[in-house]
């Protein structure tokens, strides 16, 4: 009987490392490279699994799963499985999946994305992806490149970087200026959102202080408004007489069982009654019978005095 084979010794097999998936790819020309791209970053980290060219190929052609691509990989597959064939190099199939898929023109397709581009949220991601498509263009002329880059940059950092005493020529410096335009931005917003109570400088009433719906309504008001409205009795916040701001709730409508009149439009002026002389005396006669007994005596003896 024959010694059994010894078998071969135990090797520490190294795990596959686990990145992100390529995303699955159905056929867009303009998504081909970045499908190739994130197949040769996990094969760069996974060596020792994807360690063959027919490895590496049947990774990719599993992620073409719809549209042009899924008929193209039919083909390859029954091209490579057939009969005395032989399964082409990695090379050779990224060759063939670029001549398939990429943009008839990679530059022009480039010019219409950075068009087409505009920065929706942080600058960090429009530079980021601006980048990306410029570098694709094929344009020579920096300034040209800084041109698309303003159009889709918000028209707010723009005109901060053209009020700069030195506007930026480059393009990296162009990159710079923007970024540091929308920190100081973010920052101020986050300032302001953070609504903090401040002391006005001037003296405030104790009313307006207590009553920030008066507050905001009478440093509306010039002075001569503000005295029409005391001396008129009406309403610091809807101009009409027969209640106070405090009336209203925080929507403006009146509290309940407050109404509003309407604005006075002219103030009712009294004039002072005539009197005839026997109504004067009649009058003072009355006052000075309800006078007290010396109180009368004096009254009438000042009144001698006086010569009435």
């Amino acid at each position: 009987m024959a010694a059994a084979t010894p078998a071969p010794p135990l090797t520490n097999a190294r795990s596959e490392v686990k990145l992100r998936a390529p995303k699955d790819y159905t056929g867009d020309r303009t998504k081909a490279l970045d499908f190739i791209q994130s197949c040769d970053l996990y094969f760069g980290v996974n060596d020792t699994t994807y360690d063959t060219d027919r490895k590496k190929i049947s990774f990719a052609l599993s992620f073409m799963t719809g549209g042009g691509a899924a008929a193209w990989k039919k083909q390859r597959i029954a091209e490579y499985t057939a009969t005395d064939a032989a399964w082409p190099t990695w090379a050779a199939f990224k060759a063939a999946f670029e001549t398939a898929f990429s943009p008839v023109s990679d530059e022009a397709a480039a010019r219409a994305e950075l068009k087409v581009l505009y920065q929706d949220g942080d600058i960090d991601d429009y530079i980021a992806q601006f980048r990306a498509i410029a570098a694709r263009t094929g344009l020579t002329q920096e300034t040209a490149v800084i041109e698309y880059f303003y159009d889709g940059l918000d028209p707010s950092i723009v005109q901060q970087i053209f009020l700069k005493d030195t506007i930026p020529t480059t393009l990296e410096a162009n990159y710079a200026a923007a970024a540091k335009i929308y920190q100081n931005q973010q920052r101020a917003r986050h300032i302001i959102a953070k609504g903090r109570d401040r002391t006005g400088a001037s003296t405030k009433s104790e009313k307006e202080k207590k009553d920030p719906e008066v507050k905001v309504t009478i440093s509306r008001l010039t002075v001569e408004e503000r005295k029409k409205h005391m001396e008129q009795g009406l309403c610091f916040r809807c101009h009409k007489t027969g209640h106070r701001a405090q009336d209203h709730n925080t929507d403006g409508s009146l509290k309940q069982g407050v109404y509003a009149n309407a604005p006075r439009k002219f103030e009712r002026k009294f004039e002072p009654k005539k009197r005839t002389g026997a109504q004067a005396y009649a009058q003072i006669r009355t006052m000075i019978a309800d006078l007290p007994e010396e109180e009368k005596e004096i009254c009438i003896a000042s009144m001698e005095e006086q010569g009435f």
